[in-house]
């Protein structure tokens, strides 16, 4: 190791910026799942526990969906214009996705912001790379 690089400190900032911006995709995702039931439930889609469980199924898919769609593109803006603007438009893409979601009154609308969400949001790759 060369002097250079010995004397040159951790760079702690960008680590933890990084680290932040995971943690906010991760709670995206994972927020949501103990009320779902509860919300699908007051959008009166569903007349029994099975089908309230289907949409449930669908609205927890509805995210992953949108992120598998979206991650080659994010990917091909980080290779353009670079990880940070994909990073910052991703956590300003949590924001704004959450809470729409968390103010829809109907079950299309839940929907589209679960979807949106993960097709805003190319953190997870980016961040990796």
């Amino acid at each position: 190791m060369s002097e250079a690089e010995a004397a040159r400190p951790f760079p702690w900032l960008p680590v933890l910026t990084v680290a932040g911006a995971l943690f906010a995709s991760n709670l995206s995702i994972t927020i949501p799942t103990p009320f779902l039931a509860f919300q699908v439930e007051t959008f009166g889609v569903a007349s029994t526990q099975d089908e309230l469980g289907y949409y449930v199924g669908l609205l927890s898919a509805a995210f992953m969906t949108g992120r598998a769609m979206g991650a080659i593109p994010w990917g091909c803006v980080a290779d353009t214009y670079g990880r940070r603007p994909v990073i910052i438009c991703g956590t300003a893409s949590i924001v704004v996705t959450m809470v729409l979601f968390g103010t829809s009154k109907t079950f299309g609308a839940a929907m589209a912001a679960r979807f949106l969400g993960g097709l805003l949001n190319g953190i997870l790759g980016t961040a990796k790379a």
